[in-house]
């Protein structure tokens, strides 16, 4: 029996990467304000800085207040100021305004019903000008989200998590098999490349592969895929049906077929598999990937491997929801899904 391990962004903070949500947004409003220190002026298609005309000779500078912690301050009192233009996107603007309170599945959900909310009313028809407005906007932000990814791959730290390689590679105990993984396969949805400090260990144990589930940086032959991709949304098939491409340009199943990682995955679940959980949150932006996996016939068992917060409570609650939202048949949720006493935190880099 085979074990396919899916890895989300989780598995990178284990690590102590700064790939959160709220760390990439902090990033871009930095980055804006030093250039906007320095040059005078920022501009993007998700944040602009600038002075009006006449009010910047070069040398009477505002000062930029750019190590707070909170961006929407700083921002709050550049819009209040009357020598400069500021503009924030809504997709960026909606982080800064729950900078603690949203991860990367929000950020991907908001694009989505901001889509949904450009359709005309009362007709059948979007409004195109906002929709091409809203877009490059994604694009602007997944291009910054790739080099600020890359600037982190490039100095991090190879060191392993003691004892994940173990669990990785732990033998498969299910009615009908118990003995070890005849194969391994990380499914990898975070475009760092973390997860390969392990194929070597888990290869001395059984063949171990890694799919970029989502794309690798920098890379041509498997770009990365950012967007959503709820296949199952109500108003998921008004899209499809619309005769305007840029209504699908940020959805996933769109960008699936430039590479094949989806078709790995697909082949990889002929045999009999489990599937383990480090660091994603199974919320609705993979849902129908993830649909296609827990309820295929020959997928065993779910375990997931929950994180443990400082104050002693956890988030295994919460990926039992989202599991709830996948599952068409709950029975066999409840029948394949380990419960909680049988599952452990997800360790971390000590």
């Amino acid at each position: 029996m085979n074990r396919l391990i899916i890895i989300g962004n989780g598995f990178d903070l284990a690590h102590g990467l700064r790939t959160s949500y709220s760390d990439f947004t902090l990033s871009v409003v930095r980055n804006a304000l030093e250039q906007f220190d320095t040059y005078g002026t920022h501009n993007s298609d998700s944040i602009t800085i600038q002075y009006h005309k006449g009010y910047h000779d070069g040398f009477n500078k505002i000062p930029i207040p750019i190590d707070l912690e909170e961006p929407s301050q700083t921002l709050s009192m550049l819009k209040n100021d009357k020598r400069l233009y500021v503009q924030v996107g809504k997709l960026l603007n909606s982080g800064i305004s729950n900078l603690n309170n949203l991860g990367w599945v929000d950020f991907e959900r908001n694009y989505y019903h901001q889509l949904l909310g450009f359709k005309v009313k009362g007709k059948e028809s979007y409004d195109l000008t906002k929709i091409e407005a809203l877009n490059a906007e994604f694009g602007d932000l997944k291009n910054k989200l790739a080099q600020y990814l890359l600037d982190i791959q490039r100095f991090r730290s190879t060191k392993t998590i003691d004892g994940l390689g173990d669990l990785f590679t732990e033998p498969i105990n299910i009615k009908g098999y118990h003995g070890k993984p005849d194969s391994i396969v990380f499914m990898n949805f975070n475009y760092t490349n973390t997860v390969e400090d392990y194929v070597q260990k888990c290869a001395e144990t059984c063949p171990t592969q890694v799919t970029h589930m989502h794309g690798k940086l920098d890379s041509l032959d498997n770009p990365i895929v950012f967007g959503y991709g709820d296949n199952f949304h109500a108003e998921f098939l008004n899209l499809i049906e619309s005769d305007e491409d840029c209504l699908l340009e940020n959805l996933k199943p769109t960008k699936y077929p430039f590479s094949d990682s989806y078709q790995n995955i697909l082949d990889y679940l002929e045999l009999p598999f489990e599937v383990y959980v480090f660091g994603h949150s199974l919320g609705m932006s993979d849902r129908a990937l993830l649909r296609v996996i827990f309820e295929h016939q020959r997928c065993k068992k779910i375990k997931i491997f929950y994180h443990q917060r400082p104050d002693g409570t956890n988030d295994y609650g919460q990926k039992v929801f989202n599991l709830t939202r996948i599952f068409t048949d709950l029975t066999r949720m409840n029948k394949i899904n380990t419960i909680f006493k049988k599952c452990s935190p997800m360790p971390v880099l000590q």
